[in-house]
């Protein structure tokens, strides 16, 4: 799909714009919205080759203090938790970027905890994914997860630095290099998408990052087994997607 189609797409959702003028600047004002997830820019308008970044770290942040990302030329995965951003770089090993490090695509929000319970003898990313997709099935809220554990393994992949002009989206993100590590404790940070959200914008589903307790290893969740994890959700029910430089598009999911 192209950028001009997701633009439509999103405005038939409704759009809000977020513009304010100062003295000699024009800035956009994102509203501190607990019930609201931030995205930068639809993942159409990545794939359509627009590889222009829309936000640094310290923009990110005073947005959210929860939420994932991928840097500037494929920099490495931004993981947003606690209000800090950490860089988990090519080789897996997580460094916190500069203030004005760039970030080609991220979502955030303000996370605090609705509901929190626990699982048991997770075996597989896929079988926590089946259990959980069974339970949102009626849903069409967008749901923000935090789930803090031990792993008996766990599987990421972080994106690969490139010299401009990078590749084409698709090509770039099948370079991400897997990491495996073995007994290692940390959290795991993200979103289940509803299949409501425009495939232009996000796929449905998980996007889940890793970051380990002592904030050395981490990337974009590609499978995982537990003895016990601690589960903590938040129900999400807007989504802010900014499009242009000047521009938002918002649209609510209703709770069933």
């Amino acid at each position: 799909m192209n950028v001009t189609r997701v633009k439509r797409t999103l405005i038939l959702l409704s759009v809000l714009t977020l513009a304010v003028t100062g003295c000699n600047t024009t800035t956009v004002v994102h509203i501190l919205d607990r019930q609201s997830v931030y995205q930068t820019v639809p993942l159409a308008h990545l794939e359509s080759g627009n590889y222009k970044s829309t936000i640094s770290v310290q923009q990110f942040k005073s947005i959210g203090n929860f939420g994932l990302g991928i840097f500037e030329n494929f920099d490495g995965e931004a993981i947003l938790f606690n209000g800090n951003v950490f860089q988990a770089k090519g080789n897996g090993q997580v460094v916190v970027p500069p203030e004005s490090a760039k970030l080609l695509l991220g979502s955030c929000m303000l996370f605090d905890v609705e509901k929190r319970f626990m699982m048991r003898n997770v075996a597989s990313y896929t079988e926590f994914k089946k259990a959980l997709t069974t339970h949102y099935a009626t849903n069409q809220c967008i749901r923000a997860l935090q789930i803090e554990g031990t792993f008996n393994s766990i599987t990421v992949s972080c994106n690969q630095k490139q010299v401009s002009p990078c590749k084409p989206f698709s090509q770039a993100t099948r370079l991400a290099k897997e990491h495996t590590w073995k007994e290692v404790k940390g959290t795991l940070i993200g979103f289940w998408l509803t299949p409501s959200v425009p495939d232009a914008v996000m796929p449905s589903g998980f996007h889940l990052v890793f970051i380990s307790e002592d904030r050395t290893k981490g990337g974009k969740v590609l499978d995982f087994e537990s003895d016990k994890l601690i589960l903590y959700f938040k129900q999400v029910l807007r989504m802010t997607i900014n499009y242009t430089p000047n521009t938002t598009s918002h649209f609510e999911g209703v709770p069933l």
